[in-house]
């Protein structure tokens, strides 16, 4: 308490800031130079982390970026979390936790932002053949693939242990942007190369809209069924590329409902390059000579691996290097 009334009150305030931070051990203080050393803890830049068993606890906790209250006591109603231990064992799992929801929802803010991209790509260039999405296409785009993924990854536990690695934790960052803008530009350069390939075909013939408007809503094209297929891969590939290998949480393989989804998809969509006609029927697609369908299932093998190895190999080396507090530079398994 002392030390912190001469930050205040005198002119040697860094060499004393710079000894509180240097400090491991503090006892008999007020519930108020509780919360004034934990701001100052804040102001330098650091995340601190506050458990309390009593009301006098109360403004310490509110104060800290994580407060626990141990026990049943009148601290818990300010708290952000509360355990009825007598102890601070389930710090550990609250990190945990905290990393997983982090991680996870940073995976679905990407996706989301490379589903609507993937989908503005698709619609603008089969608008400039005159051409759209049928209403059964968009249907399951948005109910099948962007809803059962989306739900489903949510379910994804948290990693057994702890790491020294520190999860992103800002939007506007360096790894986020550079992932999004990088995957963009993959998966629409091969969305115009597939258009490209399909122009080469002997048998390819454009395809000529009337002036009617509602002719979109029932009737597809040569153009839309090809991108139609290729950007089901792409939705469902850029999920996979952005969860697969984080050490925050358990492995994909454990998720059984996303796995049960992404394996009821793939296989759905390799069906679609290879239909039946129930599927030409139901999403209205064109029929397609069999050596064109095996030129695309390559496309959308490549263009997965391009994917895979854009997030796993270039991403990592421009993410911003993130600072790591010497106390957690310790082997993962004691941490």
């Amino acid at each position: 308490s002392q030390l912190l009334a001469l930050k205040k009150e005198t002119k040697f305030g860094p060499q004393i800031e710079f000894l509180i931070q240097n400090t491991a051990v503090f006892a008999r203080m007020t519930p108020e130079e509780k919360a004034d050393l934990i701001e100052l803890h804040i102001t330098a830049g650091k995340y601190v982390g506050m458990a309390g068993d009593g009301a006098n606890d109360s403004i310490a906790l509110r104060q800290a970026s994580m407060g626990l209250s141990i026990g049943s006591s009148e601290s818990s109603l300010l708290a952000s979390f509360s355990t009825p231990d007598s102890d601070v064992g389930c710090v550990p799992y609250l990190l945990r936790e905290g990393r997983c929801a982090l991680t996870v929802s940073f995976d679905c803010f990407k996706w989301m932002a490379m589903y609507a991209l993937i989908q503005l790509v698709t619609v603008a260039i089969l608008t400039t053949h005159g051409g759209n999405l049928t209403d059964n296409q968009y249907l399951w785009i948005d109910m099948m693939i962007l809803l059962s993924l989306g739900i489903s990854m949510a379910y994804s536990r948290p990693c057994d242990h702890l790491t020294v690695e520190l999860p992103e934790s800002r939007l506007v960052a360096k790894g986020v942007i550079f992932s999004i803008l990088g995957q963009f530009c993959i998966q629409a350069g091969f969305q115009l190369f597939t258009l490209q390939l399909l122009r080469w075909e002997s048998w390819y013939t454009p395809t000529t809209y009337p002036e009617d408007p509602e002719y979109y809503e029932a009737h597809s094209s040569t153009e839309c069924s090809v991108l139609f297929v290729l950007s089901c891969s792409q939705y469902v590939m850029t999920l996979v590329a952005f969860i697969l290998g984080k050490g925050f949480k358990e492995p994909m393989y454990k998720n059984v409902w996303f796995m049960g989804c992404l394996i009821t998809l793939c296989a759905i969509n390799v069906w679609m390059v290879f239909p039946s006609d129930l599927v030409i029927r139901f999403f209205a697609l064109k029929d397609i000579p069999l050596v064109f369908r095996q030129k695309l299932l390559v496309v959308m093998i490549g263009n997965a691996i391009i994917t895979f190895l854009y997030e796993r190999v270039v991403v990592p080396r421009l993410r911003e290097p993130i600072d790591i507090p010497s106390a957690l530079t310790v082997p993962a398994k004691t941490a």
